[in-house]
């Protein structure tokens, strides 16, 4: 049987992994800072999208060469580094705002991601292809929500209805944070939604669900007698 059922399996996939990804890092800060901190990086879901996308992009890219283990750790490795730079870069361009910052480790990528990290991506796929993947769809999937027709349809139903449903939270989310960046930098809101949105989504409840968002703020260099300095975006620093 097919082990991406279509695409669907890889949806499943992203659900679980969006979701074990929000409390693995709830539970990380309660270790290291003491304190409950939302960790989820959605408005509306319990999904973190960074965990969902990268247990997505581990299967594509392994599922072919799952027969060996070592190739799954070296394209794991490679894609998770490659998908967790272009989050990165994407994030800083779009929404002017970096979530994580590997500039302390030593040969780390501008910052997005390292060799560490990329080491850990593919111990990490072998525990997601391995222990996770493979196992959840040859022993819950087929025999239960495959195993005939009217199963497969619900099956499908559900897991369609739940990744358009965090596909709206994921562009609300990115335009909630991108007027957070904006309201930063001093950018007034100007229309009656935009207050609205300011007043739900203030200062103080991204502060609280995106504790690890750091703003990238406009500097301006000072000024001479006859040109005006260029706008570069600068990092926030804790």
């Amino acid at each position: 049987m097919d082990k991406l059922n279509g695409g669907y399996n890889l949806i499943f996939m992203y659900l679980l992994s969006a979701l074990a990804g929000n409390v693995y890092e709830t539970i990380m800060f309660l270790f290291r800072r003491h304190k409950f901190v939302w960790s989820n990086g959605s408005i509306t879901t319990p999904f973190n999208f960074v965990y969902g996308i990268g247990a997505v992009a581990i299967c594509i890219s392994t599922i072919w060469v799952s027969d060996h283990w070592w190739a799954v750790m070296i394209c794991g490795a490679l894609l998770g580094g490659i998908v967790e730079y272009i989050i990165s870069f994407l994030e800083e361009k779009i929404l002017h705002t970096r979530t994580w910052d590997y500039h302390y480790m030593k040969f780390n990528i501008n910052g997005r991601t390292g060799l560490l990290p990329i080491v850990v991506w593919g111990l990490l796929s072998l525990l997601v292809l391995y222990g996770v993947y493979l196992p959840l769809v040859t022993h819950v999937v087929e025999p239960i929500f495959l195993a005939n027709p009217e199963n497969a349809r619900i099956y499908h139903t559900v897991l369609i209805v739940m990744i358009c449903y965090c596909a709206c939270d994921l562009a609300l989310t990115t335009f909630v944070v991108a007027r957070y960046q904006r309201r930063n930098n001093g950018v007034k809101a100007k229309n009656g939604f935009i207050r609205i949105i300011d007043k739900i989504f203030s200062d103080r409840y991204m502060e609280r669900h995106f504790e690890n968002t750091k703003v990238v703020k406009k500097q301006t260099k000072p000024q001479t007698d006859s040109t005006v300095a260029d706008e570069m975006p600068i990092v926030s620093e804790e």
